[in-house]
């Protein structure tokens, strides 16, 4: 699977088999992936997310892969898994994707997930039949707003709870 370097991170887009290990046996993925996963890296929301990202892949060609699955973070000094990200699935009619992600709490607030945004955006658009990248945040999740906006996203639309982002290709 692809590997994006960032400067401070490695993102590893996992294979279907290293979703399971996440959710199942995460001594068996970090032995395979000769690093340390944080404690708290997946917790019972990413889990119920993983498997949604386990049966979608499980249903699409292995070349769509690196739009479903989710991509480890690495932290590279320590060889530490701090995060997961990832995208909803292939560019659409409208060629955009949507992006997700979320970082284990003892490493939020040290700019790792505006690195990560940045890499995977970055891939993204360099894909062929890509132009735009798109995210939803919850009006309270101001950290994940904060993200986006230093990576240049802007809102293009909001609800009483949401916000909706998008960021073109220049």
């Amino acid at each position: 699977m692809t590997v994006l370097d960032t400067g401070r991170l490695w993102i590893r887009a996992l294979t279907k088999d290293q979703l399971r290990h996440a959710v199942s046996d995460q001594g068996r993925l970090a032995r395979e992936l000769d690093c340390c996963l944080a404690p708290e890296l997946v917790s019972e929301r990413a889990r119920g997310a993983i498997g949604v990202k386990i049966g979608k892949m499980s249903h699409s060609p292995d070349g769509h892969h690196p739009w479903f699955t989710y991509w480890l973070l690495l932290e590279k000094i320590e060889k530490v898994g701090i995060g997961f990200a990832g995208f909803k699935g292939p560019p659409d009619q409208d060629l955009q994707v949507e992006i997700g992600y979320g970082i284990a709490p003892s490493y939020q607030g040290f700019g790792y997930m505006t690195e990560a945004v940045l890499g995977l955006v970055d891939w993204a658009l360099l894909q062929p039949g890509c132009r735009a990248v798109t995210a939803e945040t919850l009006k309270l999740n101001l950290p994940s707003q904060r993200v986006l906006v230093k990576t240049g996203f802007h809102i293009v639309r909001e609800t009483d709870q949401e916000i909706f982002w998008r960021l073109e290709r220049p």
